[in-house]
C-alpha cells in the first residue's frame, strides 16, 4: 500500500487515462490528490508542458510533504529546473 501523499494525474474524458481508468488509484491511496488536464491527452507533460509544472509544483510546495521528500524537497529548484529542461 501507498503510505506517502500522492499526486495522480490524468488526461480529459476522451482519453486512455480518463476518470474511469484511474478511479482505483484515487479509492486505493490515502491521502492521493488528483488533478485532471481536460484538454490534454495522457501525456500532459508534453501537451501542457507549463499548467504541468505548476501543478506538480504547487503540490511539492506544501509544507506536509517536506518531511516525506527529505533530501528532493532541499533541492526542488534544482530538481524543478532539472524537469523543465528534461521536457523541452
Amino acid at each position: 500500500m501507498i503510505k506517502v501523499p500522492t499526486l495522480v494525474i490524468n488526461g480529459g474524458a476522451n482519453d486512455i487515462t480518463n476518470d474511469r481508468v484511474i478511479q482505483p488509484l484515487l479509492a486505493g491511496i490515502p491521502k492521493v490528490k488528483h488533478h485532471r488536464f481536460e484538454n490534454s491527452t495522457h501525456m500532459p507533460f508534453f501537451v501542457q508542458r507549463s499548467a504541468y509544472l505548476k501543478v506538480v509544483r504547487k503540490f511539492l510546495d506544501k509544507r506536509d510533504y517536506k518531511e516525506v521528500f527529505g533530501k528532493l524537497w532541499e533541492n526542488r529548484e534544482v530538481v524543478g529546473k532539472f524537469l523543465e529542461e528534461l521536457l523541452r
